[in-house]
């Protein structure tokens, strides 16, 4: 899964129409007539308003007064993007529950790009759309606090630790330290890590549960089995193995980021005729659906996908229903499943 990632711009404020007109020293009908382009106002005035709008990012409301007390129906949701497989089955829960209670989605890729992030979000401020589920975003945390004090709008899967919205994930520092704590019981002390190296929540905090089992284990963590990737794809994958079998004490297990990184493991491993569950174990991470149909079957921590899209969707009405709602951060569990790449401890 790619996570949440905290933007460079900290200083978005969300003003309404009155508070521009406070700003540029006129009346609210003035900087109505200046959005409605009914040429009424001086051209000074005019561009003092755009001046002002432009600044602080203000998109008018098109579709007009009726939206503030009509829901449209439609409810947007904001993927990274959609080559990951792991986001299929969490749409799937918010559309399941959104249907049930009488909406359809929008699904939309951002791409980790800002201005392309920026543009689905006008979409919510001009109430195109009732609400916004986001699974990964580039905003800040003091923006998303912001956004989501003004819009209902709900974080899935990477949820900032300091804002004050509602949000679904897994406890992220336990599933890294479960991970860890099974190979250790499978009697591994070499163990590695290949995580992943982004501006975001959940690597540094399965890196420090991973840290936390082996120390809690009596095992001081050699850092040199402790790989930082700048992608989660199969290729970072083959590279950081070639990484490990060169050093002079290769790992005998190893806890990946996510499943392709693991997928690039075992076919690094099998160049070098060395076989994954066998000569090193191997956990990844999402049991994305390549996890159960490769050869061999990856051992990785499952994420209730599924149920996070329908609580997602959940949390999301709540706000809708009322804005000033106590934002609510709910924590499923995860699970590890175990395949041919890493066997259950007995």
């Amino acid at each position: 899964m790619l996570p949440f990632h905290g933007g460079q711009r900290q200083d978005v404020i969300f003003l309404t129409i009155k508070e521009i007109a406070q700003l540029a020293g006129v009346s609210v009908a003035t900087v109505s007539r200046t959005i409605n382009h009914q040429g009424k106002a001086s051209p000074e005035v005019q561009k003092r308003v755009w001046d002002i709008m432009k600044k602080y990012d203000y998109v008018p409301n098109a579709t007009g007064r009726s939206l503030r007390t009509t829901r449209t129906g439609m409810v947007l949701v904001l993927l990274p993007l959609l080559s990951n497989s792991f986001y299929s089955p969490i749409v799937e829960g918010i559309d399941h529950a959104a249907r049930q209670q009488g909406y359809n989605i929008i699904v939309a890729t951002i791409q980790m790009d800002r201005a392309t992030e920026d543009r689905y979000l006008s979409l919510v401020r001009m109430r195109q759309v009732d609400g916004l589920i986001s699974l990964s975003s580039t905003l800040s945390t003091a923006e998303i606090q912001a956004f989501g004090q003004q819009h209902p709008f709900v974080i899935a899967c990477e949820c900032p630790q300091d804002a004050r919205i509602s949000c679904v994930e897994i406890d992220n520092y336990k599933a890294g330290y479960d991970a860890a704590t099974s190979l250790i019981r499978r009697g591994h002390k070499r163990i590695a890590m290949i995580n992943f190296d982004y501006v975001s929540l959940s690597p540094p905090l399965r890196e420090k549960g991973f840290r936390k089992a082996l120390k809690d284990a009596g095992i001081t963590p050699d850092e040199s089995l402790i790989l930082h990737t700048e992608q989660f794809d199969i290729e970072s994958g083959a590279a950081s193995c070639e990484k490990l079998l060169s050093l002079p004490e290769p790992p005998t297990a190893v806890f990946c980021y996510s499943d392709p990184l693991a997928i690039g493991m075992i076919h690094a491993l099998a160049a070098h005729g060395l076989h994954a569950g066998k000569d090193m174990e191997i956990i990844g991470f999402d049991n994305t659906d390549v996890a159960g149909v490769f050869l061999p079957g990856i051992t990785s921590v499952a994420q209730p996908t599924f149920d996070i899209g329908v609580t997602a969707f959940g949390l999301l009405r709540e706000k809708m229903l009322d804005l000033n709602s106590t934002p609510k951060r709910v924590t499923l569990p995860h699970t590890i499943v175990y395949r041919d790449t890493a066997k259950e401890p007995k």
